[in-house]
């Protein structure tokens, strides 16, 4: 007697998978991928950047330079009393004639500064010039350069923070490329840039300047006009 129902045969294996087992649609597959590639692309970007920000807070240099000569003007830019102090005490000392604070807010004036140093109105009665056009770091560069090119000035003692000369100094060379310009950093006491990843407050600062330094870069490379 015939069988009724003839007998399954085993389903036939490549592999793990069952010839039967439902296959992923071309579009599921490419966006799989796509994610994968996205997520390798974005771990790469951030271990570069990771990287970069290694190697730029090792550029950091705190050692102010020696003078053979004195330079024609010195520029300090605002954002700490310690940067001030320095840019009085180098003009005290003769090594340049003149003196120009960029980024200073436009209701302060010599007065009000020169109260914050000892036996500094004398310097600023006759010495000292006040810029208030500046609202970063580029506009201190093109404020100082129209201030250097006023007065003929070539060789310029450029005072900031030693995490911001980076920079500051791309942005000054970008509008002054004629000139000398000497960088002069200072340490402000609660940045620690030795051993900068064990203080947060120091991280997130050099974080953000190693970035505002990348914006700056590309800003220049591409011809742009970041607000950095």
């Amino acid at each position: 007697m015939l069988a009724l129902f003839e007998p399954r045969s085993p389903r036939r294996k490549v592999g793990a998978m069952s010839l039967d087992t439902p296959t992923m649609s071309a579009p599921a597959f490419h966006s799989r991928i796509a994610v994968r590639l996205g997520a390798a692309l974005l771990v790469a970007a951030a271990s570069l950047w990771l990287g970069g920000l290694f190697w730029f807070v090792s550029k950091i240099k705190g050692e102010p330079p020696a003078f053979e000569s004195p330079a024609d003007g010195i520029v300090v830019l605002t954002g700490g009393a310690e940067r001030m102090n320095v840019a009085l005490d180098l003009l005290k000392r003769g090594e340049a004639q003149r003196l120009l604070i960029t980024g200073v807010h436009r209701g302060t004036n010599a007065a009000d500064l020169s109260e914050q140093s000892v036996g500094a109105a004398e310097l600023f009665a006759c010495c000292i010039d006040l810029g208030k056009s500046a609202l970063n770091t580029r506009g201190n560069a093109e404020e100082a350069a129209e201030w250097a090119t006023g007065r003929s000035y070539h060789r310029l003692i450029i005072v900031t923070a030693d995490y911001h000369i980076p920079r500051a100094m791309l942005e000054f060379r970008a509008a002054m490329p004629g000139a000398e310009l000497i960088p002069y950093p200072v340490s402000p006491p609660d940045i620690h840039i030795k051993g900068w990843w064990r203080y947060p407050g120091t991280t997130r600062l050099l974080a953000g300047e190693y970035t505002k330094y990348l914006l700056a870069r590309a800003s220049r490379t591409g011809g742009g006009k970041a607000k950095t």
